[in-house]
């Protein structure tokens, strides 16, 4: 398609994302002379766009609601003190970079009101949520996949899913599990998810946090990632899906959950509140009492599926 449409074979330098955003810059400039594009898309603000060529830049997120917690991460201190430093200097740079870009493209309306807040003008900003295929992510019947994780039968799962490191708030859906057993003693939970080299370290934080709250061993289980098909039947098994991230900029596990139909409790992040509406719960950021509650109710209502909240996924997010 590309030689019919340019009428010969076309050289694109590629960018390899591990480079750093300066040692980037002379590669960039190369390849922008090279092309000579109409338009210049960058995926994530980390570098700064050429001068005299329209720009438009994707914004997942700007890691805002995570900085305060950075340093209360169940992480070794000096594990710790990198990934805090990191992230808030990602954070810094992607910030002064945004005021430089013609356009922004971002997924969600707390994505759009944090770069608004940072100076962006809001006429300049597009929402493009993200979308779920709702022909593989619905009501179905997932039981098959508790005994293949070492579930009980018959208990009720509460799901989290992300790769298990901090940002992705595992440790704060764990510290409900006092409150949820307490008020529903046939409770398990599930954290899915890829590990990082950090992940052993922070996985034995969480169990051992859970153990001195009371909470026996065997009521948390650590799969790792799961095969897609298991995936889905597991949104399809839980009782309620539970996201305790600290920073997100759309949510797509929460998401897929909705499109199973399943009661979601969810912190303040990414478009939490642009999927479920009225149709689940929406708490503080790092307030594990509140989402221990939200857990609570939503087993209270003993409901399965949601149709409203499936229809609404349909209607919007597919």
């Amino acid at each position: 398609e590309l030689l019919a449409l340019t009428g010969g074979p076309i050289h694109v330098p590629v960018l390899e994302d591990e480079m750093l955003p300066l040692l980037a810059r002379g590669p960039f400039k190369k390849a922008v002379d090279s092309v000579k594009p109409d338009l210049v898309h960058v995926h994530t603000p980390t570098l700064l766009p050429p001068k005299g060529v329209p720009s438009l830049v994707m914004v997942h997120g700007t890691y805002l609601k995570e900085l305060p917690y950075l340093w209360k991460y169940p992480l070794p201190p000096h594990t710790k003190a990198f990934q805090a430093l990191y992230t808030y200097n990602v954070y810094a740079v992607e910030r002064y970079l945004l005021r430089f870009y013609d356009r922004y493209n971002v997924p969600s309306t707390a994505s759009r009101d944090e770069i608004v807040g940072m100076g962006v003008r809001p006429e300049r900003v597009s929402l493009v949520p993200n979308g779920v295929d709702a022909g593989r992510f619905k009501p179905a019947d997932g039981s098959r996949v508790l005994q293949k994780y070492g579930l009980r039968k018959g208990s009720r799962v509460v799901l989290s899913v992300g790769s298990i490191v901090p940002r992705k708030g595992h440790h704060a859906v764990a510290a409900t599990a006092k409150r949820v057993i307490g008020a529903h003693g046939d409770v398990e939970y599930v954290f899915a998810g890829p590990m990082a080299g950090s992940s052993a370290g922070y996985v034995k934080a969480m169990c051992d946090e859970a153990r001195r709250a009371g909470v026996p061993a065997d009521r948390f289980h650590f799969p790792g990632p799961v095969p897609p098909d298991d995936l889905v039947d597991l949104y399809n098994a839980c009782s309620v899906f539970a996201s305790g991230s600290f920073q997100e900029g759309f949510g797509l596990n929460i998401l897929e959950a909705a499109a199973c139909g399943k009661s979601v409790v969810s912190c303040d992040v990414g478009a939490a509140r642009d999927i479920l509406g009225e149709h689940g719960t929406v708490v503080p950021v790092g307030d594990t009492a509140a989402l221990a509650e939200g857990i609570v109710r939503a087993l209270d209502g003993g409901k399965m599926v949601l149709p409203a909240l499936r229809e609404r996924v349909e209607r919007s997010f597919t």
